[in-house]
């Protein structure tokens, strides 16, 4: 499979102004997300991954607006998508209103794609904490390893690994024991985050490789195609840089 991947957009659009963070192109987004579909067609991607903060600002009363303007181009391009609500993006029972719930257990190809897509952060929290029947749950899923499955891509909008909370908490409050339980699975698993802006490349720890997206609405604004054919993972990395900037005004 080929999978596409872009994360963190912070899109503005209807809800007016744009990110109180100067880096965040908010208002360019609705450009790169289009293009970033186009570069996913072009390649063939079969999937598309989106681990959240589709959209900057979920207070504001157009908020909802935003969020039906990405899974409108989310449709129309065609790809199966599996995409979960971000700390900036309504909680997940409203966020779902409007993007499809992805399944806990989706299998496609060679690969399973289990996702939280309940996670998010408590009234008056920074970090979010994966609850104790959904820490089960996962035991319970990658305790073994399903006939005909060679990748488990694990995906979630929250830091797992490696540690980022340096003047901000990007990690889950209980990464740690997320982490026990993957790391103690005989599956090959590949998790998938976003939140952290400057992303971090796939790196091994323990057995599992964990990957975060840099966001889609910070220089040099990048894009993701993973694929699974090999024996391992490999990804493709795409940037607009200054391009994007020249083609959004």
């Amino acid at each position: 499979m080929k999978i596409g991947i872009f994360s963190d957009p912070h899109l503005r659009d209807a809800v007016p102004g744009t990110s109180s963070v100067e880096q965040r192109k908010s208002r360019w987004m609705e450009e790169a997300v289009r293009r970033s579909l186009e570069f996913f067609i072009e390649n063939k991607a079969d999937l598309l991954i989106v681990p959240g903060d589709i959209i900057d600002d979920c207070s504001h009363p157009a908020a909802e607006e935003d969020l039906r303007t990405v899974s409108r181009m989310i449709e129309e391009a065609g790809i199966p998508a599996i995409v979960v609500a971000g700390n900036h993006d309504p909680a997940p029972d409203k966020f779902y209103e409007v993007f499809n719930r992805p399944e806990k257990s989706i299998k496609a190809g060679n690969c399973e794609f289990i996702t939280f897509s309940e996670d998010a952060c408590k009234e008056g929290e920074l970090a979010s904490e994966r609850s104790g029947p959904a820490l089960e749950e996962m035991r319970n899923m990658l305790s073994k390893n399903p006939a005909g499955v060679k990748h488990t891509i694990i995906i979630q909008h929250y830091l797992i690994f490696p540690e980022r909370n340096e003047g901000y908490p990007h990690n889950y409050a209980n990464d740690a024991a997320i982490r026990e339980i993957m790391e103690g699975s005989p599956r090959r698993i590949f998790s998938i985050s976003g939140h952290f802006h400057p992303g971090v490349p796939a790196a091994n720890q323990n057995g599992v490789a964990y990957f975060c997206a840099g966001a889609l609405c910070e220089n040099p604004f990048p894009r993701y195609i993973l694929d699974t054919g090999g024996e391992e993972i490999t990804m493709k990395e795409e940037t607009f840089g200054g391009d994007l900037a020249d083609k959004a005004r």
